[in-house]
């Protein structure tokens, strides 16, 4: 069996033979689909993953572990936005940490976060104060990324080309 996934949609589409299927996450659910059904499934993900000559388990596997990945990164970024309020950012800190422990998503959400460096209105600082003293795990993620963004500061070039990139900024 063929399949594609995906963490952002939590979706796999499962292709055994001519059989098209899909499964999603959190259920063990295989639902029979057309190939009409794709757009509508996928959306516009871009973190698609292929896998050739796989069995359902693995795929409901790495599913769940592209989902948690996904939804970890989306927890880390809303730690790092100024502007939501500080009760929401601390609650992102203890469900991150609960997601960082899942087998395979701090590698994923590290290869995002330390891709490139972070927006200057990143608050790292603001981030850090809303790790209580039970996420250690989140904490410690952030402190790492704290000392990869001095460490490794951008280039000028960079900073240029981020800025001339920003949609934000061409309005």
């Amino acid at each position: 069996m063929q399949a594609v996934i995906s963490g952002r949609s939590g979706v796999a589409l499962l292709l055994d033979g001519e059989q098209l299927s899909s499964l999603h996450a959190g259920t063990d659910e295989i639902v029979r689909r057309r190939e009409r059904d794709i757009p509508y499934l996928l959306g516009e993900a871009t973190d698609l993953q292929f896998l050739e000559n796989v069995e359902t388990p693995e795929v409901s596997r790495r599913l769940e572990i592209a989902t948690a990945q996904a939804n970890a990164l989306h927890l880390a970024l809303i730690l790092l936005d100024p502007e939501l309020p500080q009760e929401v950012r601390c609650e992102a800190s203890d469900e991150l940490d609960d997601l960082l422990g899942v087998a395979g998503v701090r590698a994923g959400v590290e290869r995002v976060l330390f891709s490139q460096p972070l927006p200057g209105e990143a608050d790292l600082r603001g981030a850090l104060s809303c790790c209580s003293g039970r996420a250690d795990t989140a904490r410690n993620l952030l402190v790492r990324l704290e000392v990869f963004e001095t460490e490794y500061p951008p280039y000028e070039s960079e900073i240029s080309f981020v800025a001339e990139n920003d949609p934000e900024e061409r309005e």
